[in-house]
């Protein structure tokens, strides 16, 4: 057996060692996006991108465009996103990746990427559900610009720790982000997010003491009767209309 040989592809074909961590073509995104910047304070635009420059991690990675403050929308997207999502992401905003409760978070580190400018570096966390394992992932953001010299775009990427097949595995929680700005010191601000505890139980169901009224009730002699002997019995229980009178 050869040295290669302890080595796995993934879907996409390309080779990872096995518990490899996310973030091995993020690297490649960010180096490629770094070398546009020819060692200067300059921010790559959109159209220098080339797909070529960076083709082992094609498959991970993204263009967005700005929308809003803090909206952000996947123009273009690789095919294992797409995969994730279980559709085409064009159009879909970055937030459709994440559960609700990661979505404000998000927000304001998109918002950081476009205003300062900074790049940003998230680690992802998606719990088991519906039969499928819990998915630990990566996301790098990168800030582009227009011609006009406003920062318009990202360039990025959306790696998982594990090779998936295709199926909607969506819902990621925010564990934690790195973010570096670009401008004057280039400070950097790392952050930690609690994971979600999950649905708070709902209260035991009961009456209040004293909160339920007897309103109306059938009348006896309005319900059927079934033979019996030489009397009568009536069929089933007589209706009942009840209210509670308790607190909400």
């Amino acid at each position: 057996m050869s040295a290669s040989d302890d080595r796995i592809r993934d879907r996409d074909g390309r080779k990872r060692r096995p518990g490899a961590q996310p973030g091995d073509r993020l690297a490649v995104i960010e180096g490629y996006w770094t070398s546009l910047r020819g060692g200067g304070a300059a921010l790559p635009t959109r159209s220098e991108i080339d797909p070529g420059g960076f083709a082992e991690a094609l498959q991970v990675a993204f263009l967005l465009d700005r929308v809003a403050p803090g909206v952000a929308r996947f123009r273009i997207a690789g095919s294992a996103i797409n995969d994730l999502l279980g559709l085409d992401a064009r159009g879909l905003p970055l937030t459709a990746v994440f559960d609700r409760a990661a979505q404000p978070p998000l927000r304001d580190l998109a918002e950081a990427v476009f205003r300062e400018p900074a790049r940003a570096r998230l680690r992802l966390h998606r719990p088991a559900r519906f039969g499928q394992p819990e998915l630990g992932a990566a996301m790098l953001l990168l800030p582009l610009v227009s011609p006009c010299g406003e920062i318009t775009g990202v360039f990025g990427g959306l790696e998982t720790d594990r090779p998936v097949p295709p199926g909607r595995r969506i819902g990621f929680t925010l564990t934690s982000s790195f973010l570096r700005s670009l401008s004057g010191g280039a400070s950097a601000r790392r952050r930690r997010y609690p994971l979600p505890t999950g649905r708070r139980p709902l209260p035991a169901l009961g009456p209040a003491p004293g909160a339920l009224r007897l309103v109306a009730e059938t009348p006896k002699r309005a319900l059927p009767v079934r033979a019996h002997g030489k009397t009568g019995r009536p069929m089933g229980a007589p209706l009942r209309l009840v209210v509670d009178n308790g607190p909400l």
